[in-house]
């Protein structure tokens, strides 16, 4: 076992190895393969097979800096939509204890208990105090 484990690090030595965009497009690929399959479209699985192959070409690649590059950029996009993605399973997650509302003023996001009716909210950032009604 250790005689493989000693060959696969000598393999990958030089090699940039996986990061998030990898994670990403193995993950990406799994999806469209998987819903490609199950509703047998096979452009979805033709463009699974290329994400997946070209996350592996990514792995095994020797520039690094090249592929550096590649997760920086895919970074730069992916941070602020993230954020946006976990508010958005959160506010689902909550629906029974909180409602969220953005502060007029500096646009922060507030997480408001569920008390039916209009109430004068002060916004813990930029202290504005501003208007929020909650129906359900």
């Amino acid at each position: 076992m250790e005689k493989l484990k000693r060959k696969i690090m000598n393999f990958m030595r030089g090699r940039y190895g996986a990061d998030q965009l990898y994670n990403a497009l193995i993950i990406s690929g799994m999806v469209l393969y998987f819903l490609g399959a199950t509703i047998n479209f096979g452009v979805l699985v033709f463009v699974a097979q290329i994400l997946i192959f070209w996350a592996l070409f990514r792995v095994y690649s020797k520039k690094i800096y090249k592929r550096a590059e590649e997760n920086r950029k895919f970074l730069k996009w992916w941070q602020p939509n993230q954020k946006k993605l976990k508010l958005f399973f959160r506010r689902f997650k909550e629906i029974k204890v909180a409602r969220f509302r953005k502060c007029p003023n500096c646009r922060t996001t507030l997480r408001l208990p569920v008390k039916r009716g209009k109430k004068t909210v002060k916004c813990p950032t930029c202290h504005q105090k501003f208007e929020s009604r909650i129906i359900l």
